[in-house]
């Protein structure tokens, strides 16, 4: 019987550096429609999901030292703001 081996536990590549637009596009084209999916998958609506993810991605912009990495993936990061955008124009229609 062969023993437990666990996962290899590989250290986290270091985080390219989040100056300027060359970060903000690189993560725009690896994750904008992923985070647009997303939101379009909550929401259902097209326009309101276009929205949400443009505010995530402004956010990501404005304050890019509110990411960090060792907290989860940057995708995970957008997508948690476009969920806060959604609920936010939602309140505002009711």
């Amino acid at each position: 019987m062969l023993p437990f081996v666990p996962w290899t536990i590989r250290p986290r590549p270091p985080a390219p550096a989040r100056d300027g637009l060359a970060w903000l596009e690189a993560v725009y084209r690896q994750e904008g429609d992923k985070v647009y999916r997303y939101a379009l998958a909550l929401s259902g609506d097209p326009a309101l999901a276009a929205d949400a993810t443009h505010e995530a991605f402004v956010a990501l912009a404005q304050a890019p030292a509110a990411y960090d990495a060792a907290q989860g993936p940057v995708g995970a990061y957008l997508a948690g703001i476009a969920r806060h955008a959604l609920l936010a124009a939602w309140r505002l229609r009711d």
